[in-house]
């Protein structure tokens, strides 16, 4: 089976089939009906570069080493084998077009194409028509990766056109600003489908539609406060969308707790490629996917590094919050165009300082502005959460425990303190 792998920044999973009714994203809805809807995927880190090495590797953050941005000096593991990896190894030509934000620099990447000279949606799609076309004339079996930029910010020069109609966040206040640069967002977004339509497009006027498995992912939550950056669930849950004919039956929405670790398996669960499940930290959903008994995960983990650390465990209802340095989470919201131009939207609970612990109760409190740690109501809940974020953090042997995370410039710095003699 051939694959193609879609993958949009900063989306969260905000698109008209998670629910937006002000998002128009026909070409993504339609993908979303013939395949199967991930109800409940979350990123392993609100960050773009962490996140995407989990969803490439199987791994968590602090085990394949990506803890930060590449651009910031992070980088992978060199041992760390990533999606492309095991589809070439199993004899799948492939290739990386667009943008990807894993390895640095990109010549590195490990793959037998590699276009990233934009990652501008009106670049990236002939691009990979192209590719699809030769795939189609030559009988070839590929993996091909296509990254798109443009619904990451900067927003400006977007049309803000029917502003009134658009929905807020409804973490956010409800300002006129916040709904203009929504509006610009889903311009971004529209563009961005558009561009996903017309791939979907040539490859059915190529015949390679139904012996193509199509992945489309996000890496994590909308670049608005209280959500990227954060490990709330704003800043966490993506889209998840798989369509492969006669393997995934249409009109799947798959409702199980899901992780970014578990993609990899799964995709190689379900193009048939042996694997151990020792070597991912992830699980295989495919069974559920294929109408088979399926052993739902019971909790999600995810993290964050530099310049903050934080981890956070979530079931079904609560989430947990740990915070291993007092910060303000507006401080987290990043660039100054969010800082001052979204100023009067962000609410109280962005403004305080963080608290060691946070409980949420997501039935009765999705947005998580009610923290409960301290309630003794919840007692059970709080030992039960940290009990299992300690286990998770031991068997990964996550470097927290150590006390050994610093940022990746430190022993460059530091060297030159300590010449050798």
């Amino acid at each position: 089976m051939n694959v193609l792998l879609i993958t949009w920044h900063d989306l969260g999973c905000h698109l008209g089939c998670y629910g937006r009714k002000d998002v128009v994203s026909p070409c993504l809805d339609r993908l979303a009906a013939e395949g199967v809807r991930l109800d409940s995927l979350f990123a392993t880190n609100p960050i773009c570069s962490p996140a995407r090495g989990s969803l490439m590797s199987g791994l968590y953050p602090h085990r394949h080493g990506l803890e930060g941005l590449v651009s910031a000096g992070w980088s992978l593991q060199p041992e760390i084998r990533l999606v492309e990896d095991y589809f070439g190894e199993a004899g799948s030509h492939t290739a990386i077009v667009g943008h990807q934000h894993e390895r640095w620099p990109a010549t590195s990447c490990r793959c037998d194409d590699l276009w990233v000279e934009s990652s501008r949606t009106a670049d990236v799609v002939p691009q990979v028509c192209s590719r699809l076309r030769q795939y189609a004339a030559s009988g070839t079996k590929f993996f091909l990766r296509a990254g798109f930029f443009d619904v990451h910010r900067p927003f400006a020069g977007e049309s803000t056109e029917g502003w009134e109609r658009v929905e807020p966040l409804p973490y956010l206040k409800d300002t006129e600003e916040h709904r203009k640069q929504l509006a610009q967002f889903h311009r971004k977004i529209r563009r961005a489908d558009q561009g996903v339509g017309e791939i979907l497009a040539t490859l059915e006027s190529t015949g390679l539609a139904d012996g193509t498995l199509v992945v489309f992912l996000t890496d994590h939550g909308v670049p608005f406060p209280g959500a990227k950056l954060l490990l709330y669930d704003a800043g966490l849950r993506v889209a998840g969308l798989l369509r492969a004919p006669g393997t995934i039956a249409a009109g799947q929405a798959y409702r199980s707790l899901t992780s970014g670790v578990d993609i990899l398996p799964t995709l190689l669960d379900l193009t048939g490629i042996p694997y151990s499940p020792e070597q991912f930290d992830g699980r295989s959903f495919a069974p559920a996917l294929r109408g088979e008994p399926d052993s739902p995960r019971k909790y999600i983990h995810a993290e964050r590094a530099m310049p903050v650390l934080m981890r956070a465990v979530r079931d079904e209802r609560f989430k947990y919050i740990l915070n291993f340095d007092r910060f303000h989470p507006q401080r987290l919201i990043g660039t100054e165009e969010l800082t001052t131009s979204l100023s009067m939207a962000i609410p109280d609970t962005l403004r305080r300082g963080t608290p060691t612990e946070e409980l949420y109760d997501l039935d009765s409190d999705p947005c998580e502005a009610v923290n409960l740690a301290s309630d003794p109501a919840h007692a059970g809940t709080m030992e039960r959460l940290r009990k299992e974020l300690r286990r998770w953090m031991r068997a990964g042997n996550d470097p927290l425990l150590r006390r050994e995370v610093l940022p990746p410039a430190f022993e460059a710095a530091w060297r030159l303190l300590t010449p050798p003699p």
